[in-house]
């Protein structure tokens, strides 16, 4: 991993916060884990116990605490707002706790909040997550927000239940608003089923391109097809963000004429994911076309070739190919 100045600088401010933590520990005493000491601690005018109180709620794990923990949301320092949300995971799941968590999604100011609000929604509450997940980008898109920065964002593994793989998608180190959406989009596009999926089909009609591409996204992804006409209307009109975001499905359906807009959809949206679809795909021009992508944007052939079998045509594949 390469650290820049400001990681190498942010590395260190957490270091001192621990020790100082462990020192407070030192000259108090353990700290205990009853739920009236927490909240007491939790009152400090001090950043560090209260950041450390927080650090405590997970061994409670008592009800009392979710009002005094919800409340540190609203801190004023990042790191205690960042520590409550880890905190709530261990309190029991409630519709309050839901509702805050959507709130401070769309109200945080801080990517790095925000980035791990969104994990915490994918997280504890996945029936719910994608729309709101969803509501955010279409706002940011439609004040002008660039979130095509986000594809090309390695997906990292799924994070149905394990909480510990929160940090896999970076949701602890997006300092800045591209890396946030990196985040926030990779969450939806990984966690998007036939269950869970969002009423979308109306955004491939929107005006922003980038929300045809998110919308033809997730339909595909949850195991759906985007309509024919659809589909139709797309090629017809050059549309290369739904082509984009369809990508999969015109390649397991094998038609012919849909050869050049995917070119075309490649070199204007394309991530090494796309790519390697292409090259999968048995296709002599899309194969080619993918090569040359790849060697342009600095990828070497194997890099991309091998993390894709779908193939040209071929409708009948076990699972969906992300």
């Amino acid at each position: 991993m390469t650290y820049t100045p400001h990681r190498k600088a942010l590395s260190k401010h957490l270091i001192t916060i621990m020790l100082a933590l462990n020192c407070l520990v030192a000259f108090t005493g353990a700290i205990s884990a009853d739920a009236p000491d927490i909240l007491e601690q939790l009152a400090s005018p001090r950043t560090l116990e209260r950041l450390y109180a927080l650090t405590q709620v997970a061994d409670s794990n008592d009800p009392q605490l979710i009002d005094p923990v919800l409340a540190a949301l609203k801190d004023k320092d990042e790191n205690i707002r960042l520590e409550a949300i880890s905190a709530l995971h261990s309190l029991p799941s409630s519709d309050r706790v839901r509702k805050q968590f959507e709130k401070l999604l769309m109200t945080e100011k801080s990517p790095r909040v925000r980035a791990k609000t969104a994990c915490a929604l994918v997280r504890d509450y996945p029936a719910s997550a994608p729309n709101s997940l969803l509501s955010w980008i279409a706002r940011e898109v439609k004040r002008g927000r660039n979130i095509q920065v986000a594809l090309e964002f390695p997906i990292g593994p799924r994070l149905q239940g394990d909480a510990d793989k929160t940090d896999d998608l970076g949701c602890r180190v997006a300092h800045n608003p591209d890396e946030e959406a990196r985040v926030i989009l990779g969450l939806l596009l990984q966690n998007s089923t036939r269950e869970n999926l969002p009423e979308v089909r109306g955004h491939l009609l929107d005006k922003n391109p980038q929300l045809r591409w998110v919308a033809a996204e997730l339909i595909t992804l949850s195991g759906q097809t985007v309509t024919s006409d659809s589909v139709s209307r797309a090629v017809a009109d050059n549309d290369l963000a739904i082509v984009a975001g369809a990508h999969k499905q015109l390649i397991r359906e094998g038609n012919g004429d849909s050869v050049p807009i995917l070119v075309n959809a490649l070199n204007q949206y394309g991530t090494p994911a796309m790519a390697s679809h292409y090259l999968s795909s048995g296709n002599p021009e899309l194969v080619s076309a993918a090569q040359q992508w790849a060697s342009e944007h600095g990828y070497r052939g194997y890099e991309v070739s091998k993390r894709s079998s779908l193939e040209w045509g071929k409708h009948d594949l076990k699972n969906q190919i992300r």
